[in-house]
């Protein structure tokens, strides 16, 4: 509500806010709940479809299930903050209303100031203008506090792409042939010709990526990011870790982060015009993260995919190409963030200095931190300017939403990077 005056809170159609945030309440819980009872039927478990696509389009279901729900639970809350915001105005009206009851000769301007020409009354100028005021202070506090809190459960909810259950990339482009080649340290799968792309995408997978499952789901992800000037390359050049124990030492993406770097410039070397972009998914994340805080890594564009922490403190003490794009992600119901923060979200609350990416996690800052610097992988812009007052508060929704879904029976966030369209379409861009 801008400029807020007497003759603007005196006028406020009460009414229909309330009507409209009842609206956005119910369509919210709805929405919730629908997704909640396709959970609930099992809609996400294929039991006779088995294999490759059934993976594929149950981690798409699912994932259109959660961001659903979130949507909804936004949107609810979005509902309350604004039945909470004109409860407000009503009480800041009843306050006018009465002040003028006081004395009708009493008259309160624009600004919340009481006159009157009766010298028998001035004494309640003071006390009658202070009353006023108040009620405006308080209207402007709320309005400020409403619209900051639905500006970012707005920006929590994003809109669920519409993808073809049956194209093998966004598009319905053919599937590119993927070829294996040999590495001093592991090997590599390549989708597209490095040589000659325009750019070139090495994907870093994280725990249990050494397995055969893990490599075949990761070139199929790998054969959806490919295109005719797109190369992408599979990268399993180190030695990752087999279960979450390994995971927990960051002496495995030490080793790994310097044979990263080394394949970079191997990369640089057969295409020296190519834009180059590394992402890192889990595991995979903190290799890239200490590859580029250890030494320099060719890279143009560095993405973190849910990221268990990221080595530096901010995004601008990577060691990566000058400009260099820097993203990260992490999808709604994937807790992984609470092993790179100490911060909860009570201690959001109450101190935001709490959630400075400093290294309190097990492998490092959250790269998803609007104080570490990185743009949001799919509402891009503003690198290292996301620190705001609503910035700050949209991180402790999602969190607060991440425990939700996780205690509501969301299960399989964190496996649902490589199949989720939208994710798929922000690296293509």
């Amino acid at each position: 509500m801008s400029g807020v005056t007497v003759p603007a809170v005196e006028h406020a159609a009460t009414g229909e806010i309330l009507e409209q945030a009842r609206t956005w309440s119910d369509a919210g819980n709805h929405i919730s709940e629908l997704a909640a009872q396709c959970r609930g039927l099992g809609m996400t478990e294929p039991e006779v479809w088995q294999g490759a696509a059934a993976d594929a389009a149950h981690h798409r279901l699912s994932t259109a299930l959660t961001q659903a729900d979130s949507t909804g639970w936004a949107a609810g809350l979005c509902g309350t903050s604004t039945s909470g915001y004109a409860r407000t105005l009503q009480v800041a009206q009843n306050i006018l209303k009465a002040l003028r009851w006081v004395d009708p000769m009493i008259r309160i301007d624009s600004a919340g100031v009481a006159h009157t020409e009766m010298p028998a009354l001035l004494p309640l100028n003071g006390v009658l203008t202070g009353i006023a005021q108040s009620a405006l202070t308080l209207v402007r506090a709320v309005d400020s506090a409403t619209g900051t809190a639905v500006d970012a459960l707005a920006s929590h909810a994003r809109p669920v792409p519409v993808v073809g259950w049956g194209d093998a990339e966004p598009g319905g482009a053919a599937v590119m042939p993927a070829q294996s080649i040999n590495l001093p340290y592991g090997t590599a799968t390549v989708v597209g010709d490095v040589a000659k792309a325009d750019r070139v995408i090495t994907l870093v997978g994280g725990v249990g990526s050494r397995g055969e499952a893990a490599k075949a789901k990761q070139v199929r992800f790998a054969q959806q990011l490919a295109g005719e000037k797109v190369a992408v390359v599979s990268w399993n050049g180190y030695h990752a870790p087999s279960n979450l124990i390994s995971g927990a030492s960051g002496e495995l993406a030490t080793t790994g982060g310097a044979r990263l770097r080394a394949f970079q410039d191997s990369l640089r070397r057969i295409n020296p015009d190519a834009t180059l972009h590394v992402s890192g998914y889990s595991y995979g994340s903190v290799v890239v993260g200490q590859g580029a805080a250890d030494g320099h890594l060719d890279a143009d564009r560095v993405t973190f995919l849910g990221s268990p922490g990221v080595p530096v403190n901010h995004a601008s003490e990577l060691q990566i190409n000058p400009g260099a794009r820097v993203e990260a992600y992490t999808e709604p119901g994937d807790l992984i963030e609470n092993i790179s923060s100490a911060a909860t979200v009570g201690k959001l609350a109450y101190d935001p200095a709490a959630v400075l990416p400093k290294n309190q996690g097990i492998h490092g800052a959250d790269p998803t931190s609007p104080l570490f610097g990185a743009d949001d992988l799919l509402n891009p812009g503003g690198n290292g300017e996301r620190a705001g007052i609503s910035q700050l508060l949209e991180y402790g929704i999602d969190r607060v939403d991440d425990a939700r879904l996780a205690t509501g029976g969301e299960t399989g966030s964190h496996s649902a990077y490589y199949n989720d369209p939208a994710v798929v379409a922000a690296l293509r861009e």
